[in-house]
């Protein structure tokens, strides 16, 4: 596995493509260290995130809560984080668990 989201689209990035495709599930672990580090403000920890993934359009980069995937401002309970972006023509999807912060 080379931290590509499984996808059926995967086969229509190109290689190069696919290398910086990485960077998405990079970018929801550069969340998830920060958690672990402490921080708890979810402006900061999407900031972080967003600066680690070379998308050609990142459409949307969330925290949210992990019951009822309302929007968070402040990390206090468990929480996911969802990442949509576009390489090329394809449009991958991905999330990851965070730390439960309590």
């Amino acid at each position: 596995h080379d931290g590509v989201a499984l996808s059926s689209r995967n086969k229509y990035l190109t290689q190069a493509e696919r290398l910086r495709a990485r960077t998405l599930s990079g970018g929801l672990r550069t969340v998830q260290a920060a958690v672990e580090g402490g921080e708890r403000i979810v402006q900061t920890l999407l900031a972080l995130g967003r600066s680690s993934i070379d998308a050609d359009h990142l459409q949307y980069l969330e925290i949210r809560s992990a019951d009822d995937l309302t929007p968070l401002v402040t990390l206090d309970r468990p929480a996911r984080v969802f990442a949509a972006a576009r390489y090329g023509s394809t449009r991958l999807i991905d999330n990851m668990a965070l730390p439960d912060p309590t």
